[in-house]
């Protein structure tokens, strides 16, 4: 009785499924409140066409709880269900039953979920049904071939149907496989990850059906070799680092279905089938790409074409042109850069021999069998001598040039690119024939981004995630390569402007970890761009403190408590960043009526208000003791405000700071959703002896809340006073600000 009263008064969420969202969101006050209940959840069953009646049938039992009697009027939302009757009475105190037939033949196959809603006057009850309809069974046997021809396994072989229960996921040995499956359309995809294109150059391939028809026993072989590449045409040339991730969406009855994959550089690409348009739903296969310009362009010359190289670990990066003399093996390579066989060398030492006899590089030959990433890393890169790497392919062409001697490679490194491509290629409704993203405005805006060089060690680590718009997202679950910056650096970065959704973090700090999300630095609204669009943005770039940017949900008042939400530091592009784990210290103290409320290691959370009107004082103090930050070290903000009953957004009043030579603008702002007020006075003061004494800097009125200010001198610490109309103010210290 409980469960039918709950379940029966639940209010439905729109656009929610039943198998996702049940009856609803309980109401537990309506549900006590209501006189009349209902059978909560009547499950009409798994059926098979030729396996029993085709009828699926149900009975929902009315209960009157009241002293008189009731007249409902029902219907329903699930398809092809009948109601016993159009309306029921329920005797005071009684009860009445109404039946419910769902006519099987009249439905396509699949899982389907309803409602039979109740309603007199303002009481309203509705019982939840659900059931499956599944077709025949028929055999369905899998084989595959690869990029060769040869029979091969798969990595994965997954078969999507019109319900969960008519679902695989499994994996396809060489031999090939047999399943058993429902009648039905199913969105079917294969795997072959890295092995089908050999382990040189190794490849994953993928062939998806997006609607394979089983109304028989079938054959389906899985021929990689009938898949495209895709390809990625950059303005400039480029190399893809990092992760890879590709996805398939189909959209068909009541199934949204998602696939991902994500792998390594040293996988060097990713091939697909194509397909034929769907005829039902929809479909969407979409890839993502990192690229920046090659770290090493190598070309020996009396060799045609360029040479797939990398790096060993401990080694320097490459800056810059090279023209090296090669020498086959390190006797003799004084001077020059020795070439190395894998099967020849001391892995415990593999450059050791090559440096003792004198060479100016290592380069190692792979075996055949043997991929590498072109990865690099500034950390532990010891060795004195460059040691790179090349595949076993292009190896084999060295070594053939160098035996008619004097063979030289011509080397170009690029540790630091001053361009980036993050790209997300999309195909609608199938995939085509050929698969070709050309980057160019038509697709893409064009970000010209700085990374601050805040002090310490000159690298620091940065990521932009992507996703679609059917992708749920949660910064917190991202799992992603780090990209490492060089900093100071100005670069070019190239994002795509299909419809997709990006999210870029930056941390000024080379953390050591490698994989998934950065845990502290600084962040941006989750957004779209245009295409064509150019814009500009700045990372670290001073005045960093703690704020409320523009684009951040506003501080307010709900009822007696003041939901306050200040990030400790904010640049001057408005990224944000909490305070972190490491040489970070934060504290915070509310004031009301000018007593201490209470103190905290943040100004972050839900704060008491009075129930009168009443004046408030919230003061917020940061420190970063870090090597790797050496300005804007320490920061004092005072904000006061009045407040009195009522939901309101707070007059929390904002500072904004555009530091450039010899000058610095500062705009006063309220948050959004604050009126009535306006900004009426800024003052500075500054101080070249980290806060120990200041002096008054006059400010010339821009209008509008904005105002210049001459500084010449540099690292100067900066004492910001402003006033709103209302008497509001902010009071903020940033000790050497810049």
């Amino acid at each position: 009785q409980i469960k039918d009263a709950l379940v029966g008064s639940a209010k439905p969420i729109p656009g929610q499924r039943i198998d996702d969202a049940g009856a609803g969101r309980l109401d537990v006050a309506r549900a006590v409140r209501q006189g009349v209940t209902a059978t909560g959840v009547i499950d009409l069953g798994k059926h098979q066409q030729g396996d029993g009646p085709a009828t699926a049938e149900g009975t929902i039992t009315y209960t009157n709880g009241t002293s008189a009697p009731v007249t409902l009027a029902l219907a329903t939302t699930l398809e092809g269900a009948r109601l016993g009757a159009e309306s029921v009475t329920v005797a005071a105190g009684g009860t009445a039953d109404v039946k419910v037939t769902v006519d099987l033949a009249k439905l396509a196959f699949g899982r389907y979920g309803g409602l039979v809603t109740a309603t007199a006057g303002a009481e309203q009850v509705h019982t939840t049904l659900a059931l499956t309809w599944r077709g025949p069974q028929h055999k369905v046997r899998f084989t595959a071939l690869d990029a060769a021809g040869k029979p091969t396994g798969a990595d994965t072989l997954s078969m999507f149907g019109a319900s969960q229960q008519d679902d695989l996921f499994t994996w396809l040995p060489e031999e090939g496989l047999t399943v058993e499956v429902s009648e039905g359309t199913y969105m079917t995809q294969s795997l072959n990850l890295g092995s089908g294109w050999g382990r040189t150059h190794p490849r994953d391939g993928m062939v998806v059906i997006p609607e394979l028809k089983v109304d028989r026993d079938l054959d389906v072989v899985l021929d990689f070799r009938k898949t495209t590449p895709v390809t990625v045409r950059t303005r400039e040339p480029a190399e893809q680092v990092g992760i890879f991730t590709y996805f398939t969406y189909r959209e068909f009855g009541t199934r949204k279905i998602s696939q991902g994959v994500m792998n390594f550089d040293v996988i060097e690409g990713l091939n697909v089938s194509p397909t034929e348009p769907v005829r039902d739903g929809s479909f969407e296969f979409a890839s993502r790409w990192q690229l920046v310009a090659p770290k090493l362009t190598a070309r020996v010359p009396g060799t045609s074409g360029t040479y797939a190289m990398g790096f060993l670990g401990g080694s320097p990066g490459v800056d810059g042109r090279h023209s090296w003399r090669l020498a086959d093996g390190t006797a003799g390579s004084k001077g020059k850069a020795a070439v190395v066989r894998s099967e020849d060398i001391d892995w415990a030492d593999p450059s050791g021999a090559a440096i003792k006899a004198g060479a100016v590089a290592v380069i190692l030959v792979m075996a055949p069998d043997d991929p590498f990433g072109r990865g690099w890393k500034p950390v532990g890169a010891e060795l004195p001598i460059p040691a790179l790497v090349v595949a076993s392919d292009d190896g084999q062409r060295m070594l053939e040039r160098m035996k008619k001697g004097n063979a030289r490679l011509d080397v170009t490194g690029v540790m630091d690119s001053p361009y980036l491509y993050d790209v997300m290629q999309v195909s609608e409704g199938r995939v085509p024939d050929t698969i070709v993203y050309d980057v160019n405005d038509g697709n893409t805006a064009r970000v010209a981004t700085t990374y601050a060089d805040n002090g310490g060690f000159a690298w620091a680590k940065e990521q932009r995630f992507g996703w679609r718009p059917w992708q749920s997202y949660s910064l917190g679950q991202q799992m992603e390569t780090q990209r490492i910056v060089k900093t100071p650096l100005r670069r070019t970065e190239y994002v795509s402007a299909n419809g997709s959704f990006w999210q870029h973090l930056v941390n000024h700090q080379y953390v050591w970890d490698e994989m998934g999300r950065l845990l502290d630095g600084m962040t941006e609204q989750p957004r779209t761009y245009q295409p064509g669009t150019r814009t500009s943005e700045s990372w670290h770039a001073p005045v960093v403190r703690p704020a409320i940017p523009a684009w951040l949900k506003p501080s307010a008042r709900e009822g007696d408590t003041l939901d306050i939400r200040i990030p400790e530091f904010v640049d001057s592009s408005g990224h944000v960043s909490r305070a972190g784990v490491d040489n970070d210290t934060v504290s915070a103290r509310f004031y009301r009526d000018g007593t201490l409320v209470e103190e905290r290691d943040a100004a972050w959370g839900s704060f008491p208000a009075s129930s009168q009107e009443a004046a408030y004082r919230l003061e917020l103090s940061t420190k970063r003791t870090s090597e790797e930050w050496t300005t804007a070290v320490a920061t004092e903000t005072a904000w006061t405000f009045r407040s009195k009953p009522g939901d309101q957004v707070l007059p929390l009043l904002q500072v904004d700071y555009d530091v450039r030579p010899g000058l610095v603008g500062f705009a006063v702002r309220h948050q959004e959703g604050v009126s009535g007020v306006r900004p009426k006075e800024l003052k500075l003061e500054l101080s070249y002896d980290d806060g120990k004494t200041w002096r008054g800097q006059p400010v010339i009125p821009l209008g509008g809340g904005r105002y210049n200010a001459i500084v010449l001198r540099p690292h100067p610490s900066l004492r910001v006073t402003a006033t709103d109309s209302a008497g509001n103010t902010v009071e903020q210290t940033v000790i050497r600000a810049y």
